[in-house]
């Protein structure tokens, strides 16, 4: 076993790149991914929507903190998001509404965003207009960019078949391949 890295990260999606990109010049990053591209699964099927307000108060925060680079980046594109709901789910739709910038809107004008929208299939509606889509896949692709910039590799058609520890750090296997690390980031889906 010859290779050796700092940091091996397994899997190249939205998560792994970011990662990457980030520690790559602090650290020799190998990242692995076992399809032939980067961003082939989640990453790659996502809507990727932003909305400044959506989630709870956590996720308000990081999705704050990722505004000005995401924007920044020429990687959000105006989009607009309307919310409609049923008479009984009114309750629940008030409840998100008032954690929300959405603007709400009468029936009449939600129809006429949206004519496919069926009077029956609603009964309050809101907007957040400021909704952008994310174009999710230059960003990973830059991401990418930046850690093979920092020295960083990708290897892809790399699944792993082990991850074992021992006393030397962690070693990870896959087929035609093998790389050494002390540190070894994955998550399970």
């Amino acid at each position: 076993m010859d290779a050796r890295a700092d940091i091996v990260i397994i899997g190249a999606g939205i998560a792994g790149a970011s990662l990457g990109a980030a520690l790559a010049p602090h650290a020799h990053v190998m990242l692995l991914e076992r399809e032939a591209h980067a961003a082939t699964h989640a990453t790659g099927r996502s809507a990727a929507i932003y909305v400044r307000n959506y989630g709870n108060g956590v996720i308000w925060a990081l999705n704050e903190a990722s505004h000005a680079p995401l924007a920044e980046g020429g990687y959000l594109s105006p989009r607009g998001v309307m919310t409609v709901a049923r008479e009984d789910d009114r309750a629940v739709f008030e409840t998100e509404m008032a954690n929300s910038t959405a603007e709400p809107l009468t029936l009449e004008e939600a129809m006429a965003l949206f004519p496919l929208l069926r009077p029956e299939a609603a009964a309050c509606a809101a907007i957040e207009r400021g909704a952008s889509d994310i174009d999710v896949d230059r960003l990973v692709q830059d991401h990418l960019r930046s850690l093979r910039a920092a020295g960083g590799q990708v290897v892809t058609g790399a699944e792993v078949t082990g991850l074992t520890q021992s006393e030397r750090g962690w070693e990870i296997t896959w087929e035609g391949g093998s790389v050494r690390a002390p540190v070894v980031v994955f998550h399970i889906v």
